[in-house]
């Protein structure tokens, strides 16, 4: 027993030696093998055009660069409450729309994903790609959108990350800056237009209200008018009987004249009116009512209707209301009219390395040689013995 395990212990030891023995005799072999696979990736590093990548780390705008939005937010909240708002809770205003850090932030990643703005500075920048058809351009697309990531914001990272891939590292920058400031138009564009947009929508909401309070007016002037029509034929009727009976003053009595009179509306309807008596009370008074109703002018027709006060009123309001210039003003004077610069974009802020490692290339190249050398030595030295051994 003892001896049997001796042998197999020997002729382990035997197998390892002739192992290293069989790899050290074949060293020529190995290393040039080795050095070949290394030949092969230096050519193919040669050959190959080298790329560098650049990154940019997309951050919210701070809450300094939002506050310079603080007046446009306030022009909203408060000019178009009424339009915008869709419930009020303890005298707070819910608006739909505001500007804020996260609202940007998004826009701007928004921007950035549909890679058109890497389009535009592309076509810019290289007259190759701005020489080409659109059908060229198209199918050379998917090359350059291949060159470009983005990592949207997530819980762990609350930054965006924009990566950009291209030959030249100067180009790589032109390139990378022009359409991260481009985007950044865009977004000051967009949310320019957005809040214009929204302040000629209020505007014609007013002109609209405006036009029905006029239509409304008119409709309040033509009933007051056919009411008044109707009363002064009325009094000119009663008038011609008391100058026929010769009733020049009036004859009622105050309790009776009290009743009579307390039946003419606003608008000039009667209700309780009583034709039959009302010549009673003289040629002269009725003489008299017609002329101040006949005399009066303008506005003056229809002052007794409340109809037409509200309507004036709410026109007078309309008219003196100053909130669309106000807010137009504060659009002109938001950051996002002068174009400003929300994100911090500048060649310094992009992070610029190789996209290859040409020193691990070379490593893994001279790894896999070297290690697939050896297994050839190894594996032919075996068939050798197994022929040999079949020979004898």
């Amino acid at each position: 027993m003892n001896s049997s395990l001796e042998q197999l212990q020997a002729s382990d030891e035997i197998n390892l030696f002739e192992l290293f023995s069989n790899l050290w005799k074949n060293k020529i072999t190995i290393l040039l093998v080795s050095f070949l696979c290394g030949c092969l990736a230096f050519g193919f590093l040669l050959l190959k055009p080298e790329k560098y990548s650049g990154e940019f780390v997309l951050r919210e705008p701070t809450g300094r660069q939002v506050a310079a939005y603080a007046p446009l937010n306030d022009g909203i909240k408060a000019s178009y409450a009424e339009v915008l708002q869709n419930e009020k809770q303890d005298g707070e205003v819910t608006v739909q729309f505001e500007i804020t850090t996260d609202g940007l932030f998004t826009e701007m990643v928004r921007e950035l994903q549909d890679f058109e703005e890497f389009e535009a500075a592309l076509k810019q920048y290289n007259s190759e790609y701005r020489d080409m058809s659109d059908e060229e351009f198209f199918e050379a697309r998917s090359g350059l959108i291949s060159n470009i990531s983005i990592v949207p914001a997530t819980e762990l990272d609350p930054n965006a990350r924009i990566s950009f891939e291209w030959g030249n590292k100067n180009q790589l920058l032109d390139i990378f800056v022009m359409a991260l400031l481009k985007a950044e138009e865009n977004v000051n564009i967009g949310q320019l237009r957005m809040v214009s947009d929204l302040a000629d929508n209020i505007e014609r909401r007013a002109l609209n209200e405006r036009a029905n309070l006029d239509s409304n007016l008119d409709s309040v002037e033509e009933a007051v008018d056919l009411a008044t029509a109707g009363r002064l034929l009325f009094l000119k009727e009663q008038a011609s009987i008391a100058r026929e009976l010769g009733l020049a003053e009036n004859s009622l009595t105050n309790s009776y004249q009290e009743n009579l009179f307390a039946t003419v509306l606003d608008d000039g309807t009667i209700l309780r009116d009583r034709p039959e008596t009302l010549f009673l009370r003289g040629f002269k008074s009725l003489e008299k009512e017609i002329y101040l109703i006949e005399t009066r002018v303008g506005d003056e027709k229809y002052l007794q209707n409340s109809e037409f006060l509200n309507a004036k009123r709410k026109i007078l309001v309309l008219k003196n209301d100053v909130t669309v210039k106000s807010f137009r003003s504060s659009i002109k004077g938001s950051p996002f009219a002068s174009g400003a610069k929300i994100f911090n974009i500048r060649k310094e802020a992009i992070s610029v390395t190789k996209a290859r490692s040409d020193s691990l290339i070379l490593a893994l190249s001279l790894m896999l040689g070297f290690f697939g050398s050896c297994v050839y030595v190894l594996m032919r030295d075996a068939f050798q013995r197994y022929t040999a051994n079949e020979a004898a």
